[in-house]
């Protein structure tokens, strides 16, 4: 259960895969910044079509909350895939 606190962020990373099926099927994903902070991706809003785009650069936008435990949500709004050589500073 998601705490009702939520702010606003866009971040920038990685999806990686958070949770698969049997048949090796991805059903949850995280986006994991280069800080090393991982933010679960929440199904509701964007967060389902980003489940087949693991391993991509991805600068998401949404609400932001912390999970009972402690954990990083975000609800996303919006999403651009990006590139390898894509630089952040042109999406800020």
């Amino acid at each position: 259960m998601e705490r009702k606190e939520r702010s606003e962020r866009t971040i920038r990373g990685i999806l990686i895969p958070v949770d698969r099926r049997k048949n090796d099927d991805v059903i949850e994903v995280a986006i994991e910044t280069i800080d090393g902070e991982i933010y679960l991706v929440s199904q509701t809003g964007k967060g389902d079509k980003l489940k087949g785009l693991t391993h991509h650069n991805v600068l998401a936008t949404g609400a932001v909350s912390v999970n009972k435990y402690g954990d990083f949500v975000i609800k996303v709004k919006k999403y651009t895939l990006l590139g390898p050589d894509d630089e952040f500073e042109q999406f800020v």
